[in-house]
C-alpha cells in the first residue's frame, strides 16, 4: 500500500514538472512570437516596384536587427532553461515562484526590444533591458542557491 502512495507521489511530482515545463516553453514561445510582431510592415503604393519595397525595408532595418539580437537572446535563454529543467525530477513551491518571475523577465524581453527598434539609441531601452537582464541573472542565481539546498530534486544523472 505504501507503494502505491509513493507511485502515485512520483507521478504527481512529474506531472508538476512536466506542467511547469510545457508553461515555460509557452512562454518562451509567446515572448519569440511577440518579437516578431513588433516588426512593422512597410507601407508601399499599390503596385509599388522592388527598389521601393527594399528601400522601405531598409527603412527598419533597426527593428530587424533588434528582432535578430533578442532572439538571440530569447533564445540562449531558452536553451539554458530547457537543459536546466533537464536535470529536475521534481520542484517545489519556491521554485515555482522563482520560475514565474524569471518566466515574467523573459516575457517582458519584447518591450525593450520594441524600443530598441524604435529609438535606438535611447537611454530608456538601455535602462530597461539592463535591469532587466540583471534582474534575469539574480533569479537565475536565486535558483541556484535554493537548488542547491534540495539535491534531492535532481536526477541521479545530471546532463
Amino acid at each position: 500500500m505504501e507503494s502505491e502512495a509513493n507511485s502515485g507521489s512520483e507521478r504527481t511530482k512529474a506531472f508538476d514538472l512536466d506542467r511547469t515545463i510545457a508553461l515555460s516553453d509557452g512562454i518562451f514561445a509567446f515572448a519569440l512570437t511577440l518579437l516578431v510582431l513588433s516588426i512593422s510592415v512597410p507601407q508601399a503604393a499599390d503596385g509599388g516596384s522592388s527598389s521601393e519595397l527594399w528601400t522601405a525595408l531598409k527603412s527598419r532595418e533597426s527593428e530587424l536587427i533588434s528582432y535578430l539580437i533578442s532572439f538571440a537572446v530569447i533564445g540562449s535563454f531558452w536553451i539554458r532553461h530547457h537543459k536546466f529543467c533537464g536535470t529536475l525530477k521534481a520542484i517545489d513551491g519556491p521554485f515555482l515562484v522563482i520560475n514565474l518571475f524569471y518566466l515574467a523577465t523573459i516575457a517582458f524581453i519584447p518591450y525593450p526590444a520594441q524600443l530598441l527598434g524604435d529609438f535606438g539609441d535611447s537611454t530608456a531601452f538601455a535602462v530597461l533591458c539592463v535591469g532587466n537582464l540583471d534582474f534575469d541573472h539574480c533569479l537565475v542565481r536565486a535558483r541556484g542557491v535554493l537548488d542547491a539546498r534540495r539535491a534531492g530534486h535532481y536526477r541521479s544523472e545530471r546532463r
